[in-house]
């Protein structure tokens, strides 16, 4: 059936580009499908699937990493619920991907892009997620702090129009996570950190921390 199928894919040892088309049909099949009971069923994957991006991403292949993380947005937005009680285990790995310097830029937005979107589809499970907050927020503060300084003007640099900055990200990450999650929830993670940047020497902390206490 397509559940052994998905799963046969997914096995260890699989091609990067093999484990990547067994997620996408694998959420495809959640997403669509009508028969009772065959989307639960497929959670039994979710470890799986979860795995082949790190095994992507291990031997080389961002575009199959890619590849599967967009998936994972896809059902984030179209069947939350989806992943019930499996949510802590798969968030970990992804704000891993999302905080490492050693992946792509745009791989660890969209990584960030899958926590932000599940917490605005599905925000009750989302809170209960140990360390999220305490591990998202510090990270998009830091992308805040990712400014193209101009030695001579002190003033950034200037940026393709149509092109997302990291302060753009860390912002917008900021203002989604306090829309989705409330608040009083969000603030009081980034209130210490917002002391700690604006009572730093450096003209990019400061101005991330301001404009972190704008957003939350």
């Amino acid at each position: 059936g397509l559940l052994e199928m998905c799963g046969y894919g997914l096995r260890a040892g699989a091609d990067a580009e093999v484990q990547a088309l067994a997620v996408e049909a694998a959420v495809a099949v959640v997403m669509y499908t009508t028969a009772k009971g065959q989307a639960e069923a497929f959670r039994a994957l979710l470890p799986l699937m979860v795995q082949a991006i790190g095994q992507a991403l291990n031997a080389g292949n961002t575009a199959a990493a890619t590849r599967s993380v967009e998936a994972f947005i896809a059902l984030a937005e179209a069947a939350p619920e989806f992943f019930g009680k499996h949510l802590r285990d798969v968030f970990g790995p992804f704000l891993q991907v999302a905080s490492s310097e050693a992946v792509d830029d745009n791989l660890r937005r969209l990584a960030l892009e899958f926590t932000l979107t599940m917490a605005e589809n599905d925000s009750a499970s989302v809170r209960k997620v140990p360390g999220f907050l305490p591990t998202i927020v510090p990270l998009a503060l830091k992308l805040m702090l990712a400014v193209e300084c101009d030695a001579a003007w002190g003033s950034t640099a200037p940026e393709d129009e149509d092109q997302e900055t990291d302060l753009d990200v860390g912002m917008e990450a900021l203002d989604r996570l306090a829309v989705a999650l409330g608040g009083k929830v969000v603030y009081p993670v980034v209130s210490p950190l917002i002391l700690q940047f604006v009572g730093r020497p450096e003209w990019a902390s400061r101005q991330a921390g301001l404009l972190a206490l704008r957003q939350a």
